[in-house]
């Protein structure tokens, strides 16, 4: 009761004056060049919870509209070079906040810092990023230690449109009519709002350490522009005569790339994934079907492209390298896959 009553006072709360000199001119602009994303767009919450896209820039003073509860934001979390500035864990269950602060736990443990925030149903786990970072190197990396039921933003390794939106923190959301506030626990674990306003809040925010992504990341980078194809490349439709076919190395590559590009996709997935003459099989990847099932093949597998991707769900919508297959088929975070890798798990 006293953590629900004090999360109510600060989601009414609007600051007071001198709260407000906090919200200076420098820290909205530090806010909105912290948070990257789409420069060109963003969004403005209806009353129904729904978002209305507006094709202009984010600016300082409407991020200063929705602090005062004027209007309410939504950003666009990747950028026209579908790279994102921060992460985004959500949980709408009910037990939401738990199941979120399990996971700070373990990312905490790693190193990873993060802010938990409230929502309407549950909460979100922000995670501010070093530098602007490649959508799917952020994915590759935190969602192997992300439950199922969990949702991760950027949803998209790379965005058609757009992309995904997210509602930034410490507006009015406008189907509840509420604020809700970053929280912290204390001593006895119980979690409690930072701050008395959102003018504190922000600036306990801004001041949290960024991620750093970790070295071993850095290939993944190189499937991005294939890793979300609508269709196989054309001359990947009937090229399995050989299955010994190999793919040429660039000239600069990475150990986890040339690892990919040094095994013939066909076989390798062969051996996990029944195959037709044309590639073509059931999605070993079950948790994105209907009750967990392919029942009706959408999984394609074809001849590396030089970034080494190799296979593409129809269903949903995404594809990746051998490195990707495995360490989905593993559900182990990629310095784990590797490490398996190279001491010859795929066999």
């Amino acid at each position: 009761m006293e953590r629900e009553r004090r999360m109510q006072q600060c989601s009414h709360e609007e600051g007071n004056p001198r709260a407000r000199q906090a919200s200076t001119p420098v820290l909205l602009t530090r806010w909105l060049e912290r948070l990257g994303g789409r420069r060109t767009a963003y969004a403005i919450q209806r009353a129904d919870g729904r978002y209305r896209c507006v094709h202009a820039p984010l600016t300082p003073t409407l991020l200063a509209a929705h602090l005062a509860g004027r209007l309410t934001l939504g950003h666009y979390v990747l950028d026209e070079q579908d790279c994102c500035c921060y992460a985004v864990v959500d949980a709408d269950q009910l037990d939401g906040l738990q199941r979120l602060v399990a996971l700070q736990q373990v990312l905490a443990a790693q190193g990873i810092p993060t802010s938990l925030e409230a929502s309407r149903r549950g909460g979100h786990l922000w995670l501010w990023l070093a530098q602007p970072t490649p959508a799917i190197q952020v994915r590759a990396w935190l969602r192997p230690l992300c439950s199922p039921n969990l949702e991760l933003y950027p949803k998209q390794d790379t965005a058609s449109g757009y992309g995904s939106l997210i509602r930034l923190p410490l507006g009015v959301h406008r189907r509840s009519g509420r604020r809700y506030p970053f929280l912290v626990a204390d001593g006895s674990q119980r979690l409690h709002p930072v701050g008395g306003n959102v003018y504190t809040q922000l600036s306990w925010w801004l001041e949290q350490p960024a991620a750093v992504l970790p070295a071993h990341l850095d290939s993944v980078a190189q499937t991005r522009p294939e890793a979300r194809l609508p269709t196989p490349p054309v001359h990947a439709q009937a090229s399995y005569s050989s299955p010994h076919a190999r793919a040429t190395l660039p000239a600069r590559t990475s150990p986890i790339l040339a690892w990919c590009l040094a095994r013939d996709p066909l076989a390798v997935i062969g051996r996990y994934v029944l195959l037709d003459q044309h590639g073509r099989g059931r999605c070993p990847f079950g948790w994105h079907h209907h009750n967990g099932q392919d029942r009706h093949p959408s999984f394609k597998v074809f001849p590396h492209t030089p970034a080494g991707n190799c296979w593409y769900c129809y269903t949903w919508g995404r594809g990746g390298s051998l490195f990707d297959f495995f360490r989905l088929l593993w559900q182990v975070d990629a310095r784990t896959a590797w490490q398996r890798l190279q001491h010859g798990g795929e066999r």
